[in-house]
């Protein structure tokens, strides 16, 4: 007798043991579960079940472009964070996100102090 998992909440259904809750009876074979049978805790359909055991397909990665950084880049001064932090609170608060701004404000606060002379 197989055990069947379902990928989505890792519910395992037990030929031997069948779901009696939900009116499976002990010893049915997945095959004689109806097509429209639905996992009893997340509802996921039949095929979103796995064999228990058997490997699954494993797919092959791919390595991922390394992006070289533009000549343009370059580090941001002080002053220009501020005014990057001081934009990011404005739009915080236009999205009614008052703390957000509050911290962003208190960031622009810090770089400004730290870029003017002293």
């Amino acid at each position: 007798m197989d055990k069947y998992v379902c990928t989505i909440c890792g519910f395992v259904y037990d030929e031997a043991n069948g779901v009696p809750d939900v009116g499976v009876a002990a010893g049915t074979s997945w095959e004689d579960l109806p097509d429209d049978w639905i996992c009893p805790l997340c509802g996921a359909e039949k095929p979103e079940f796995e064999k228990q055991g058997e490997p699954t397909s494993v797919r092959e990665e791919k390595p991922k472009p390394v992006i070289d950084a533009s000549p343009d880049m370059q580090q941001l001064t002080p002053l220009e964070i501020s005014a990057l932090c001081t934009n990011l609170a404005k739009g915080c608060e236009k999205q009614y996100k008052p703390e957000e701004a509050a911290l962003f404000n208190e960031l622009a606060d810090y770089f400004k102090s730290v870029s003017a002379p002293t």
